[in-house]
């Protein structure tokens, strides 16, 4: 009876990136040409390992460390491993190294089905040539990523992952970061306001973090994350790269001079150890953080002093050092600003009538919005199965199939993101509109019994960039919308009637 013997046994590891599948080193070709190379050498092959674009800059690999427990457990039944060419299973001449000696501690030889080397003193010389022009050519190809992203940086595109507020521009021919949902930039912005106006970190984050300001994984920003957030000059519209400051191709979410004002108080240096009660809100001074000094333009400190048998609030500038001015002028007047201008019962009206137009136009504008989002998401789920029924077929390469179903659910993500968004925001209920017009008839009054924060919540809408106050009183500002009267009049004609026909809303 002729003896059994046991057929040798080998595993086949396979790779590719998008770069090498353009030069033909699909992953059937290179398993094809390695299972041929294994029958020609009598091995029975165990198991195909197949890693799918992923860098042969280290041994950090799914696949690659997949494979190596399999050999750790399987060691005694192998004998060795195939690849279609050195470069397939490392581009560094460090890591080759230290695979080699894990392969002759599992007993295995190291074969190539498209290389000839082998255990002589020559053929080892090969292997290391292989090994080395592997590296030499991986060297080569980071030195031109490093010059091309050098290039890029210089002529103002960000060329890393968008920070908060900003995605990574899809087009060669557009910006190198787009702006993100309303909302996101939004608070990104009220971070440096918030700082600026003279809340501390911890505050300011509350604040965001309470309105909504998430990270890109949905987790709110750590104490850490945040600071590091207001240092990014990114967000001014420039970067810092390769040692050089250039201007962005891409919008700015702050200005500079905010920017600017921002980063010494993130950096607050303690020169003794003793701690000073200071607190940024506090209700003696609900004027700190939105008046400006009119000479300057920096925001005015408070505090009070002693003296003459009494305690006294001032106003000041801590930049150029102007008069001190009395807490009771300050506000006496910034109250008569406000009386000044409360909306007269007319524009309340007209103001509310033009409120309930736009609010009418966006309800409808929501149903058409989400129904052309929806028809827009099934259109996507087609195209996903689409590319997968024509990735089957052989009709898209895997780095095309890869790059279109990548392209998809990413676009998928954003109609997704944008149906959540609309489901889950709500109109401003009516009691809410008429608290707000009723306010605006007398702001004075609601300011003088508003609590702290209810008055700097006020102060901040209706003169979001602060008002600047001197020695004549309070100066022109950019003041909220809906209390330019200019603006009330024009707003109702276009949205709730034509003009010859308001006399007649208040002829009774």
């Amino acid at each position: 009876m002729a003896e059994i013997t046991e057929r040798k046994r080998a595993v086949i590891y396979t790779r590719v990136s998008s770069v090498e599948q353009t030069k033909g080193f699909s992953l059937e070709t290179q398993e094809r040409c390695c299972r041929d190379y294994a029958v020609g050498l009598g091995y029975d092959v165990a198991k195909v390992f197949v890693e799918r674009g992923e860098s042969a800059k280290t041994a950090d690999r799914t696949e690659l460390q997949s494979m190596l427990r399999y050999m750790a457990l399987n060691s005694k039944s192998l004998e060795a491993l195939i690849v279609y060419k050195v470069d397939r299973l490392d581009r560094n001449t460090m890591d080759h190294g230290q695979l080699k000696v894990l392969f002759k501690r599992y007993g295995l030889r190291l074969l190539s089905a498209t290389e000839s080397f082998d255990d002589t003193p020559v053929g080892k010389l090969m292997e290391n040539q292989l090994a080395g022009f592997a590296q030499f050519d991986n060297d080569i190809r980071s030195e031109r990523c490093r010059n091309g992203m050098i290039a890029a940086a210089a002529s103002g595109r960000y060329v890393w992952v968008a920070p908060l507020g900003y995605l990574n521009g899809n087009s060669r021919n557009g910006p190198s970061l787009v702006l993100d949902t309303p909302e996101v930039v939004r608070l990104v912005r009220k971070s440096f306001e918030l700082v600026d106006t003279g809340l501390t970190l911890p505050e300011a984050r509350q604040q965001v973090t309470k309105e909504g300001l998430r990270t890109s994984k949905g987790k709110a920003l750590s104490a850490n994350g945040f600071r590091k957030m207001l240092t990014r000059k990114t967000y001014t519209g420039s970067f810092t790269a390769f040692e050089e400051t250039v201007r962005g191709d891409f919008e700015a979410i702050v200005p500079e001079e905010v920017f600017l004002r921002v980063q010494p108080k993130l950096h607050r240096a303690r020169s003794t150890g003793r701690i000073v009660a200071y607190r940024i809100n506090n209700p003696d001074f609900p004027l700190r953080g939105a008046v400006r000094c009119a000479k300057c333009g920096t925001l005015l400190t408070a505090s009070n002093s002693t003296g003459h048998g009494g305690r006294y609030g001032y106003y000041r500038c801590p930049q150029c050092g102007g008069p001190s001015l009395g807490k009771a002028q300050v506000e006496g007047q910034f109250t008569q600003l406000l009386n000044s201008v409360s909306l007269e019962p007319a524009l309340t009206k007209l103001l509310g009538l033009a409120i309930d137009a736009n609010l009418e136009s966006k309800r409808s504008m929501g149903v058409k919005q989400m129904s052309q989002l929806k028809v827009r998401l099934g259109a996507l789920g087609t195209r996903h199965r689409q590319i997968l029924d024509k990735s089957l077929s052989g009709v898209f390469s895997d780095s095309d199939t890869k790059r279109l179903l990548s392209e998809t659910e990413q676009e998928s993500d954003d109609v997704q993101a944008q149906i959540a968004l609309a489901e889950g925001s709500e109109l401003v209920p009516e009691q809410v509109i008429k608290t707000g017009l009723a306010i605006l008839q007398d702001m004075g009054t609601f300011w003088q019994k508003a609590g702290l924060t209810t008055r700097q919540q006020l102060q901040r809408f209706l003169f979001p960039e602060g008002i600047p106050f001197g020695q004549s009183g309070f100066g022109t500002c950019k003041t909220a919308f809906c209390i330019q009267q200019k603006a009330v009049v024009s707003m109702a004609e276009n949205t709730v009637v034509a003009p010859r026909r308001i006399e007649l809303l208040f002829g009774d």
